[in-house]
């Protein structure tokens, strides 16, 4: 990552939880659930970065399973290895298990993090992410829904060019 170094850079930012119960009280039932960002971008050599962000989210809690998609542009300062980014949604569509689609979803997200060379131009880290996207279509017809807001933590990898 070279600190103070400019390039294009493509990162990939993930999470992933899985359970599974079984018992008398809890009942039988697994979940899971995966949220990953894709961004890419430049990093001017004054730190500011410019790109793009591809967000995607699946849950499954027994079968049930749940679908977002979002893309949007980002904004944000990198430097020495941390960074805050700041992205715009500028599209956004959740599918629910019973079929129903939310759509024109838009919002914003902001990440937080620290990552560390593991080579000259690879990098791995982690981040805070957080998120908040309205929907103002279901299956067609005007209705609000808003996704209030989305934390979690994020493992990062990536190359710099």
């Amino acid at each position: 990552m070279r600190d103070g170094g400019s390039g294009f850079l493509v990162g990939l930012s993930v999470i992933s939880l899985n359970e599974s119960y079984d018992g008398t009280t809890v009942g039988n039932s697994e979940s899971s659930r995966t949220v990953a960002d894709v961004k890419m971008g430049m990093v001017m050599a004054s730190g500011l970065y410019v790109g793009g962000i591809y967000d995607s989210r699946n849950d499954d809690y027994s079968g049930s399973k749940q679908e977002r998609t979002a893309f949007g542009a980002t904004v944000g300062y990198h430097s020495g290895g941390w960074f805050l980014d700041g992205s715009v949604f500028l599209d956004s569509t959740l599918k629910l298990s019973n079929s129903t689609k939310l759509e024109k979803g838009t919002g914003f997200g902001i990440d937080l993090g620290r990552n560390f060379d593991i080579t000259t131009n690879t990098y791995a880290g982690l981040q805070f992410s957080y998120k908040s996207i309205s929907y103002t279509q279901v299956n067609g017809t005007e209705v609000s829904n808003k996704l209030k807001s989305e934390t979690c933590p994020m493992l990062n990898v990536g190359v710099m060019f």
